[in-house]
């Protein structure tokens, strides 16, 4: 099981925030928890699969995600090491690519 508190986390409330936080924190090597608010908080979610949009467009991949509490979740999220993707993440660089 990973350890929760080895990792910083980084909190959004919108897609800007996490692209703000991406392009002033892209090239470092740390994976960190991104907290995302639930559903039920709807002026501050995200959706898991908009924010892995940007996430691989910085040269990011998400990984595991754990509860937080009521309100929230956390992903952990990583800069990409491999150079082999798995074939929906390499769908979705090319259908960012095309757009």
């Amino acid at each position: 099981m990973i350890e929760t508190d080895r990792f910083n986390k980084v909190e959004i409330a919108s897609l800007y925030d996490l692209e703000a936080w991406l392009d002033a924190n892209h090239s470092q090597k740390d994976s960190v928890w991104m907290v995302r608010y639930k559903k039920h908080v709807a002026n501050k979610y995200v959706a898991r699969l908009d924010a892995l949009d940007l996430l691989i467009a910085f040269g990011w991949i998400d990984g595991i995600a754990r509860k937080l509490d009521d309100d929230r979740t956390m992903q952990l999220i990583a800069p990409r090491k491999q150079q082999v993707w798995t074939q929906t993440y390499r769908d979705r660089a090319a259908r960012l690519e095309a757009e």
